[in-house]
């Protein structure tokens, strides 16, 4: 496979298969746009040639720091999701004038593909399985204080193994945020699988994926998600979902609960809501009726719905994602006040350095102060540098030069991942070279700057 001349002045619109990527990835083909940019699948030429995902950011974002700090922190949170049901997100790359995100690749098609090619909706037993992979990948990201906010089926691939993976996990909704504070447009997203909190701007939480999960599996068994012609904002907000006419109504009681418009009278967990409907489809199996689907209820005769058509309202206020910014996390805790932020930010702009350095620097909060707000927002522990936490082998085995450079410590090897003190777990220059010489995946911990410096001194001698 031959690669083309690299030129960092190309835009994501603009490549072209054989084109080498970063210097490591093979571009094969175009897989489809999306919110965060085009899609292509590479060939990582470093691991043999192992199929990649390569999410090339739109131009749009260009230079923006806050835009591309969302989008790593999304990256580096969502890469803590080990699970056979996700769409495993290995790393942010920013390397020869491009940036882009690298992901598992899943062969087959999204279920929104796979649903409008057929003549009839699925059946309970049929989505079953799925529902239950489902349920388990978002509990699972859900433990981890992670949400999706995104889940619809053309966020659900089919993969080869008739398994089903939840792709995308934040990184298009932070894309979207991004990109509409940019351009200071009210931001939208797709509003067939929305719930009604968040069509109204309010923060979200685990059963809010939960509702979305629900309208997606109301299709799937339907043929068309609840709300799809008219007004269908309103009817998100104030209308009852209609009882499927061809579900047992045992079923459906479930199903509705899901959809209710108050996330309290929702299941506690995805799992709870497969576990209910498992319960009512085993209870009612032998005493099921042939089902007769009616004419209209074929997904091929629904290809006139857009399932990506958007709201215009509001479905974020400022800072009320589930990641807040370093500096509001620090007001909130009283840390700085609010004209301190203003003139950090103001000198933050000019220099260019992190913000927390920027604070520092001003004397308006202390390294410490920092590192808590990081551990808040990044939702990880810092990691103890004393020497009987430090395995000197694998330290060691960390050239001093990169050590030095990104202010970081290989700490020790845990479950196959090796921790990594790092004063900016952000930094994916620094990851990405780290796993490159370690040869094996890296699981950033934040920990004090001057701590690194003194354990730096301690395992490599002065």
């Amino acid at each position: 496979m031959s690669s083309l001349h690299a030129n960092p002045a190309n835009k994501a619109e603009e490549f072209e298969p054989g084109y080498l990527l970063g210097g490591r990835f093979h571009l094969v083909r175009n897989l489809g746009r999306g919110a965060v940019g085009n899609v292509w699948l590479g060939a990582d030429i470093q691991l043999h040639d192992e199929p990649v995902a390569c999410k090339i950011l739109h131009s749009v974002f260009g230079d923006d720091r806050r835009a591309i700090s969302d989008l790593k922190r999304e990256v580096l949170l969502t890469r803590k999701l080990r699970h056979p049901n996700i769409v495993a997100v290995h790393s942010f790359w920013d390397m020869d004038g491009h940036r882009f995100i690298t992901m598992e690749y899943v062969g087959g098609n999204n279920m929104a593909t796979l649903l409008s090619e057929r003549d009839t909706p699925y059946t309970v037993p049929e989505v079953l399985p799925w529902i239950e992979q489902l349920c388990g990948a978002l509990d699972h990201a859900h433990k981890q204080g992670i949400l999706h906010r995104d889940v619809k089926p053309a966020n659900i691939l089919m993969a080869t193994d008739g398994e089903v993976r939840l792709a995308d996990f934040g990184i298009a909704r932070t894309a979207r945020e991004a990109s509409a504070r940019m351009s200071g447009q009210l931001t939208s997203g797709t509003l067939l699988f929305m719930s009604p909190e968040q069509l109204v701007g309010e923060p979200l939480d685990h059963r809010s994926d939960l509702y979305s999960l629900a309208a997606t599996i109301y299709e799937w068994l339907s043929g068309a998600p609840p709300f799809c012609k008219g007004q269908i904002a309103m009817q998100i907000q104030k209308r009852l979902p209609t009882p499927i006419p061809y579900c047992h109504e045992a079923v459906n009681r479930v199903l509705l609960k899901a959809l209710s418009k108050s996330r309290d009278d929702r299941h506690n967990s995805c799992g709870q809501f497969y576990r209910e409907l498992l319960e009512v489809e085993q209870a009612i199996e032998g005493v099921r009726l042939p089902v007769q689907f009616p004419a209209e209820a074929s997904p091929k005769l629904r290809a006139g719905i857009d399932h990506d058509c958007e709201t215009e309202a509001l479905i974020f206020p400022p800072d009320a994602g589930e990641t807040k910014q370093l500096g509001v996390l620090l007001v909130e805790a009283g840390v700085i006040s609010r004209p301190q932020l203003d003139s950090a930010l103001t000198h933050h702009i000019t220099t260019r350095e992190m913000l927390g350095a920027t604070l520092m620097r001003l004397g308006y909060a202390e390294e410490g102060d920092i590192v808590n707000a990081l551990e808040k927002q990044l939702r990880m522990q810092s990691v103890s540098l004393d020497d009987e936490n430090i395995d000197r082998e694998i330290a060691q085995a960390l050239p001093r030069e990169l050590a030095e450079a990104h202010k970081c410590v290989a700490v020790k090897k845990d479950a196959g991942r090796i921790l990594l003190a790092m004063a900016n777990p952000l930094d994916f220059t620094a990851i990405n070279e780290i796993e490159k010489t370690m040869g094996c995946p890296i699981e950033p911990r934040v920990s004090l700057e001057s701590s690194l410096v003194y354990a730096i001194a301690r395992i490599y001698g002065n």
